[in-house]
């Protein structure tokens, strides 16, 4: 069994860190290559890794409160409905009616 581990331990050297590797856009580098080339593609798709970056979502019907406590940071209040919360009324009603009348 030690003498079939060296073989298949120097088999493993040349075929990842000699032999070039055969996929599409490896270009001639070796498997070993490839994998040191486009480790930070696969850091950057590690989630558990970027939990600084992950911005929390509010639920609808919920406001964000901040240092003063129950103070609300923004109202962005949905209607639990269509999520787009309740239509903006001007403050003029006049102006509204008479840009559309």
């Amino acid at each position: 069994i030690e003498e079939i581990q060296v073989d298949l331990d120097g088999w493993l050297q040349y075929y990842n860190n000699e032999r070039t590797h055969t996929g599409k856009h490896c270009f001639g580098k070796t498997p070993m290559q490839t994998l040191l080339d486009s480790k930070y593609l696969a850091d950057e798709k590690m989630l558990d890794l970027q939990s600084d970056k992950i911005v929390p979502l509010l639920e609808a019907g919920k406001a964000e409160t901040g240092s003063g406590g129950d103070q609300p940071v923004r109202n962005n209040l949905s209607d639990d409905w269509n999520g787009q919360g309740a239509p903006n009324e001007p403050l003029n009603q006049n102006y509204s009616k008479s840009q559309n009348a």
